[in-house]
């Protein structure tokens, strides 16, 4: 009879740890799995799509502020790549307006202290002098 009252008492215990522990265990929904997938993913393109496909997401917030990261990093590249293609003061002193700080405003207030810098007259093993300026940014070739 003891071990009658014992499987009873261990199969009660069993079952309110299974009625404690499963509902702990939740299986994401679409939403959370489509979130996660575009997090991971990382490119605008996976965000757009959780955007479109969940439209009133609790996660929207932080779909259209990661979008705007991207936007915000895509601006900057293109308005580089032109500094660059333009190389001169005024150039990089509007790129240096809208992107003032980091690694790229760092490079672009020394690329305006070259430019602004009398330039340095070079002679070569013949005797011939040119004038250039340096360059520490990376320019493409012509």
């Amino acid at each position: 009879m003891r071990w009658i009252v014992g499987a009873c008492v261990a199969v009660g215990l069993a079952l309110l740890a299974l009625h404690v522990v499963i509902p702990q265990m939740q299986v994401p929904s679409a939403e959370e799995t489509a979130w996660r997938k575009a997090m991971d993913a990382g490119s605008p393109e996976a965000i757009m799509e959780f955007i479109n496909k969940f439209p009133k997401s609790r996660y929207l917030r932080d779909a259209l502020a990661r979008m705007d990261q991207f936007i915000d990093k895509q601006a900057a590249r293109e308005a580089w790549g032109i500094a660059i293609r333009l190389d001169d003061v005024h150039t990089w002193r509007r790129f240096l307006k809208d992107y003032p700080t980091g690694k790229a405003g760092d490079m672009a207030r020394k690329r305006i202290e070259e430019l602004e810098a009398p330039p340095r007259i070079r002679t070569d093993p013949l005797g011939r002098q040119s004038k250039e300026r340096e360059k520490s940014v990376v320019l493409p070739t012509r």
